[in-house]
Parts: C-alpha cells; sequence; structure tokens
C-alpha cells in the first residue's frame, strides 16, 4: 500500500482547516444585524413618574405608548434610524404631562462594527455617535445606557422584522 507524501497529507489538512472555518466563520456561526429592528421596550434603569401622574414606572412606553423607532440596517453600510417625534405639553390645572406623537423623524448614517462597538457616523457633518453597551441576536437588539428621558439611563430593545 502506498502512502501519501508528507507535503500532500499537509496540503490535504491544510484545506481540511481553511474549509472547516470558513464553514464556522463569524458570518454563519454569528446572527446578522441586518435588516429592520423595531422598539419593543424602552426600560429606564430607575423607576420615575414621565408623564407627571403620580405613578413611577421604568417602561417609557406605558406612559407614552404612540412612541415608535426603528434601525435598518444594509449591508451596503447604511443604516436608517425613524423616530417619532414627542411633543409634551402640561395639562391646564394639573402637573401632568400629556405626550403627543409627531411626523416620524429620519436620520440617515453609516455603520460599522469595531471591536465591541457599533459606531454611527453622520455622512454630512461626520460625527459619530458610539454606542459602547449593546448586543444582539436573531431577535433582540438591545442598546444600552443611553442617556434621553429626563436625563435617566434608559436601555432599549429592538425586535427584528
Amino acid at each position: 500500500m502506498k502512502f501519501p507524501s508528507t507535503p500532500t497529507i499537509l496540503w490535504l489538512v491544510l484545506l481540511c482547516v481553511c474549509s472547516c472555518n470558513s464553514e464556522d466563520s463569524s458570518e454563519s456561526s454569528m446572527p446578522s444585524i441586518l435588516g429592520k429592528w423595531t422598539v419593543q421596550s424602552v426600560q429606564l434603569q430607575i423607576e420615575a413618574d414621565i408623564n407627571g401622574d403620580g405613578v413611577t414606572t421604568r417602561n417609557v412606553l406605558e406612559d407614552i405608548p404612540c412612541y415608535t423607532a426603528s434601525f435598518n440596517f444594509q449591508s451596503n453600510s447604511n443604516c436608517t434610524f425613524e423616530a417619532q417625534e414627542v411633543e409634551s405639553s402640561v395639562i391646564a390645572g394639573s402637573s401632568e404631562i400629556a405626550f403627543n406623537c409627531e411626523e416620524i423623524e429620519i436620520l440617515n448614517f453609516l455603520w460599522r462594527i469595531e471591536e465591541d462597538q457599533l459606531i454611527l457616523t453622520n455622512p454630512e457633518n461626520s460625527s459619530e455617535i458610539v454606542i459602547f453597551e449593546w448586543s444582539f441576536n436573531e431577535e433582540n437588539l438591545i442598546v444600552y445606557d443611553v442617556r434621553t428621558f429626563q436625563g435617566i439611563p434608559a436601555d432599549f430593545t429592538f425586535v427584528k422584522n
């Protein structure tokens, strides 16, 4: 019986290792961020009375149910962020705040992932938004510790459409 030469065996092993690695590449084993993600929840890190009705909550969408937002990540590095503009006004004769959802604001970004950071760049002025704490899987995109509602850190959960 004749055995293959050592260089032939090494070449076959190298070929197999490369083939196996390409099948298990991060692209196939890691879920894709590409596609549209719609806000499902906005959770404050502490309870607050958002609308002044005397009831505290961590769930912003309980007090502002008309709020919507979405990311649409495209393979060409373009990203569109759409968010409902929310106007607030004090209800006459009370300390309660009424929220009215107005038109949807659309912002365009270029996106990239560097190490563990999601970076959104405004193509008009090159300003960057660096999201340090975030995670995603096939179903959820979570952006942690965003300072948006009354200066209180909030965690946004988006679901993939």
